[in-house]
């Protein structure tokens, strides 16, 4: 199952301008990759964002059950 996330993860990662949109797109990807997975909660940690003074990072968590993730469009 290791190589299933790691292989969903790589696919679905890329740049997006938002950290939501990522980590949406990291959580279907997982949940759509490992049919027994029922919930994925995920932690995205982005260094050096943009939004002035001194921070380590900008970071998002969220989580989604399989029965509550809602289809994509076109999907």
């Amino acid at each position: 199952m290791r190589s299933q996330i790691f292989h969903a993860v790589a696919v679905a990662a890329g740049r997006h301008a938002l950290l939501e949109a990522l980590a949406n797109r990291l959580i279907d990807a997982i949940l759509a990759a490992c049919p027994r997975v029922t919930r994925v909660d995920l932690m995205v940690k982005k260094p050096s964002a943009p939004l002035g003074g001194a921070l380590d990072y900008v970071a998002l968590e969220t989580g989604k059950d399989r029965d509550t993730r809602l289809p994509r469009p076109g999907k």
